[in-house]
């Protein structure tokens, strides 16, 4: 169960981050779509428990990371998969992930400092759920 939620949740953190990369954009689309995965997977296995406390984390998840978008340089898109990816793994993994993710992201604005340009922030999302996932399922 668990590794079917992870795998779908990397799934669509890969297509987020392929077309972050490219396009500097997630699409609303593809991050709804996760999050109604992520409801239908808990609700399948846990029952209507696993929805209620899906929605929670998500929703949770989500007004903090609109307040700390004021003061983040991150996009919405950016602060909508980090819910959806909490949905599918708990807040608990997320501030795993989420963690991981801002080091890598320092360390690619560092090594690319001197080109100047705006860097995709749901490629390092990817990278750190991969970790943690390796982490947990070796």
């Amino acid at each position: 169960m668990i590794n079917i939620l992870w795998l779908s949740m990397l799934a669509v953190v890969l297509v987020a981050a392929i077309t972050d990369y490219r396009w500097q954009i997630i699409p609303n689309r593809l991050v709804r779509a996760g999050v109604l995965i992520a409801l239908v997977e808990h609700t399948a296995w846990q029952g209507l428990y696993g929805l209620g406390v899906t929605l929670a984390v998500w929703a949770l998840c989500l007004i903090i990371g609109f307040a700390l978008w004021r003061v983040a340089p991150v996009g919405a898109g950016d602060i909508k998969l980090l819910a959806m990816m909490a949905a599918f793994v708990g807040a608990g993994n997320m501030l795993s992930i989420l963690i991981l993710a801002l080091v890598l992201q320092l360390l690619a604005r560092i090594i690319r400092a001197r080109r100047g340009f705006s860097m995709a922030f749901a490629p390092a999302l990817m990278v750190g759920s991969l970790l943690v996932f390796w982490y947990l399922f070796p």
